[in-house]
C-alpha cells in the first residue's frame, strides 16, 4: 500500500488470582467490613489501531487515525455466588461471580402501585416453583418494595443493570494540510454502560418534610390518593424511606454513550521568504479549540464525568503564535 496503510492488533487474556478485596458484613457480626484475599478476574478483550494516508499530493495531504479498544472482565471467583446472595441496601456493585467488576447490581423499576403508592420492581419467576410477588393484568410479575413484610423477597429478586464502566472506547482523528495550511479534529467515544441519572432524586425519602424543601418539578406528579396514575411514590407520615429511593433501580441510570469533539486546530505557516525578511528561521499561527461539542442522548451535564454532578468542561479557545530564530 505504499506506505499509506498502518494497523495494529492486539488481543489480550489474562486472569487475576487471590486479589484483596473488601467485604461488607451483618451489623451483628461487630464490624461493618473487612479486607482479605477474595476474588479472582478475568480481563479480556481486543485493541484495533489503524493509520491511513488517504490523499498524498504535492501541496496537499490528508489522514487519519482510528482507535478501538473492546475491554471486558468477569469475575470468576467471590464470596458472592450469585445476585440474591447481595444482602438488601448493601452496595450497588458488590463482586459477584459471573459478573464483572463495574456491574449495577439492583431492581428493574416496575411503576407505582396506583392503590398504594408503594414503589413496584419487577420480578423474573422464570425458574422458581414458588412465585415471588403478585402477578398483574399484563402477565408481568411484580414486588411491593415498601412492604415491610417483602424484605426477604428483596434480596431474592436483586439483578444487574449494566455495566458502570464502558466496554467500548476508542477515538479517531483527521488531519489536512494545504500548502502553508493545517487542519487537525479529535474526536473521542465510549459505549455500551450506564451511568447514574442525572434527575433520578425522589425528594428526601418520600416524607413529608420534603414539602418545605427544593425539589425537581416531577414531584407535582407524587402519587396522592388510591387510583392516582404515576412514576413517583407518595409521601408518608411514617418516615419510612421509599425504596425508590433508598434501593438502586434501572431508572436510576442512562445510557452513558456519547461522541465528543476534544479539540479542533487551525494553524497557518509563513512562508520561509517572509521569515527571512524579518529574521526569522519559522513563524506559525495557531487556533485551537477544544471540547467543542459531545453528542449524547444523556440528560446530564456531562456524559464524560460517569454521571457525577459536577461542572462539563467548558469550551476553550486558544491563539497561539510559535516562532524559532
Amino acid at each position: 500500500f505504499r506506505n499509506r496503510i498502518r494497523a495494529t492488533i492486539n488481543y489480550y487474556n489474562n486472569v487475576y488470582r487471590d486479589l484483596l478485596d473488601s467485604k461488607t458484613l451483618p451489623v451483628s457480626v461487630g464490624v461493618n467490613t473487612i479486607c482479605y484475599n477474595s476474588s479472582s478476574i478475568r480481563n479480556y478483550g481486543i485493541e484495533v489501531n489503524l493509520h491511513t494516508v488517504n490523499v498524498r499530493k504535492r501541496d496537499f495531504t490528508w489522514t487519519t487515525s482510528f482507535n478501538i479498544a473492546n475491554n471486558k472482565n468477569k469475575i470468576i471467583e467471590s464470596f458472592y455466588k450469585n445476585v440474591s446472595d447481595v444482602p438488601v441496601g448493601f452496595g450497588r456493585t458488590e463482586p459477584v461471580e459471573g459478573t464483572s467488576t463495574s456491574s449495577w447490581i439492583g431492581y428493574r423499576f416496575a411503576g407505582i402501585d396506583p392503590l398504594t403508592g408503594h414503589t413496584l420492581a419487577l420480578v423474573d419467576n422464570t425458574h422458581r416453583e414458588n412465585p415471588i410477588g403478585f402477578q398483574r393484568e399484563d402477565g408481568t410479575w411484580v414486588l411491593d418494595m415498601d412492604d415491610q413484610l417483602n424484605s426477604n423477597d428483596k434480596r431474592k429478586i436483586k439483578m444487574t443493570l449494566g455495566d458502570s464502566y464502558p466496554p467500548i472506547s476508542g477515538g479517531f482523528e483527521t488531519a489536512f494540510t494545504w500548502k502553508q495550511w493545517t487542519l487537525n479534529a479529535r474526536f473521542a467515544f465510549m459505549a455500551g454502560h450506564k451511568i447514574t441519572s442525572a434527575y433520578y432524586s425522589v425528594a428526601n425519602g418520600g416524607s413529608f418534610a420534603s414539602a418545605s424543601q427544593n425539589v425537581l418539578r416531577r414531584e407535582f406528579n407524587r402519587w396522592r390518593k388510591p387510583v392516582d396514575i404515576t412514576d413517583m411514590p407518595g409521601y408518608n407520615t411514617s418516615g419510612m424511606t421509599s425504596s425508590l429511593q433508598s434501593d438502586w433501580y434501572d431508572r436510576k441510570l442512562e445510557d452513558g454513550d456519547f461522541l465528543k469533539c476534544t479539540e479542533i486546530s487551525l494553524g497557518y505557516f509563513l512562508p520561509s521568504n517572509i521569515c527571512k525578511k524579518i529574521l526569522l528561521t519559522s513563524c506559525r499561527i495557531n487556533l485551537n479549540v477544544r471540547d467543542l461539542f459531545t453528542i449524547s442522548e444523556y440528560e446530564g451535564l456531562d456524559p464524560e464525568n460517569f454521571g457525577a454532578f459536577s461542572y462539563p468542561n467548558p469550551k476553550k479557545y486558544m491563539l497561539s503564535l510559535s516562532v524559532s530564530f
